[in-house]
């Protein structure tokens, strides 16, 4: 009987995960950004979610000829705080790119185009730093590239920016300043399409060349997106680009400076664009994302990097073609949950697709963000999502902020959503050598489930994340231990409850 009655619960969990859930516990906000378009997707802002989700912005306000590096803080009650930092009369800067270290220090790198009737002469690009290093709320200003301050100047140096290659920036554990750029010289000095890194010590950069892309890398490129500093992975660094002769992502492997390559050949074809994405995970896993477009449909594809090599890749037939640049991905850096934006039409509504580590599918539908093209960025932390976009039509920036897979259920998943936490019975009991711990929770809470022997010492942890409210069951494998009573704990939340076990071997 207790065996029916098992078999019968755990068909119902599986049948509980399986549809499409419409989410709805979301907010957005919005602020006036005076912002246009650029030469470069994506120019006009970055954005980085704190442990804290607080959403950090760097972008750029447009006023008649002058332009404004702007800081944005918008907490997770929506609450806004801006700074302006640097503005430039006759420039044109873009492409930035913002971090914060483990203090609350802000550092930001972009692209300034010092004079924009100047052309592309060598003087006019330059790669800038703006960093807040203390968190005190004082930045100073550098430039990182060697490009002349004069852009009539075509002095040429081995360190000078490549405007069409956008700079990247990360925190090493122990604080260390890390920018990467692509760069543009002379090709008979043997410059050019070089992938640069500086690092920032005492002051000043530290430049460096990691690898010439004309002998390195096959076909034609761009460095355009995220370089992945992984926070447990010693010195490894990952950068992605897309090869846009025939249209193949490529990933780049930098183990303690000696780099190496690997192609995703199954994936050559038509790409919307060049935007290929790295996210690193808090246990130092890094995936790799794009938008891959086919002649009968578009497709999200991830896949996660094992060294030189990466794991089958996920891809996920959208439900619409997105319109133009309209969307954004990443990994959720705590559940390692896997979120996708994007827009099925320039001025419709927008849709977050969540899909957890068994595949189950979560849909959030966001309100009419106005035109957002190429300006967004999506980012993941413990269940909570920061989506920043900006619309050019109507000169605002929108954050949409919360926990999507809370609330608005379907109505049969609103009927078997349990109204109160509890720990059940562990089944098999006795159990030899594994059993399956079954639990509930009413409401979206931070959970975790361990094991313990009759000491008090913790021989396992099953659960540790964010869960969304729900029935979920986890299983237990003993083999390593001896035979004996252990106990296993549950807190989520204000709820604690632990139930006894036993193991025969």
């Amino acid at each position: 009987m207790n065996y029916l009655y098992y078999s019968i619960f755990t068909l119902f969990i599986l049948l509980l995960n399986t549809p499409l859930i419409s989410a709805q516990n979301i907010n957005t906000v919005e602020f006036d950004a005076e912002i246009n378009d650029t030469q470069i997707v994506n120019a006009e802002l970055s954005s980085y979610l704190d442990n804290l989700n607080t959403t950090h912005i760097a972008w750029f306000k447009h006023t008649e000829d002058t332009r404004t590096l702007v800081y944005t803080t918008v907490s997770s009650e929506g609450s806004v705080s801006s700074t302006e930092l640097k503005s430039y009369p006759n420039g044109r800067p873009i492409a930035p790119q913002i971090t914060v270290d483990g203090n609350g220090g802000i550092h930001i790198v972009y692209i300034m185009k010092r004079d924009i009737d100047a052309g592309t002469k060598t003087g006019n690009y330059a790669i800038m730093y703006a960093g807040d290093g203390n968190g005190d709320g004082v930045f100073e200003h550098s430039q990182i590239s060697t490009n002349p301050t004069d852009p009539d100047d075509n002095t040429e140096s081995e360190f000078d920016a490549y405007v069409n290659g956008r700079p990247t920036i990360t925190i090493s554990e122990v604080g260390v300043v890390t920018v990467f750029f692509s760069t543009d010289s002379n090709s008979d000095n043997g410059y050019d399409n070089q992938l640069a890194k500086a690092e920032l010590n005492g002051g000043s950069w530290d430049l460096s060349i990691q690898f010439n892309a004309d002998d390195f890398v096959e076909g034609t490129f761009d460095i355009d997106e995220d370089f992945v500093a992984p926070t447990h992975e010693g010195n490894t660094r990952y950068l992605a680009t897309i090869d846009i002769s025939d249209y193949r992502p490529q990933f780049f492997r930098d183990e303690s400076g000696s780099w190496s390559k690997t192609v995703l050949e199954e994936y050559s074809g038509i790409f919307n664009n060049s935007d290929i994405r790295l996210e690193t995970d808090n246990e130092g896993d890094t995936y790799l994302m794009w938008m891959h477009e086919t002649d009968d449909d578009d497709r999200f594809v991830y896949t996660k990097l094992d060294g030189d090599s990466y794991s089958d890749p996920v891809s996920v037939i959208l439900e619409q073609n997105p319109a133009g640049n309209l969307f954004g991905y990443a990994i959720d850096k705590t559940t390692k949950e896997v979120h996708y934006f994007y827009n099925r039409s320039f001025n419709s509504n927008s849709y977050l697709i969540t899909m957890d580590e068994n595949g189950n599918s979560f849909e959030t539908e966001i309100p009419d963000l106005g035109v957002v093209y190429g300006k967004r960025s999506l980012h993941a932390n413990n269940g909570f999502i920061s989506l920043v976009t900006g619309s050019e039509s109507d000169q605002k920036i929108y954050i949409t902020t919360g926990y999507p897979n809370e609330e608005g259920t379907s109505a049969e998943q609103e009927a078997a959503k349990p109204n109160q936490f509890s720990l059940n019975q562990n089944y098999p009991n006795p159990f030899n050598p594994s059993t399956v711990i079954s639990y509930q929770i009413p409401k979206s809470s931070d959970v975790t489930l361990k094991v313990f022997d009759m000491l008090g010492r913790e021989v396992a942890e099953l659960v540790n994340g964010r869960k969304a409210a729900g029935n979920y069951e986890t299983s237990f494998d003993a083999s390593n231990l001896t035979s004996g009573m252990y106990i296993y704990r549950i807190k989520a939340g204000d709820f604690m409850e632990t139930r006894k076990m036993m193991l025969i071997k």
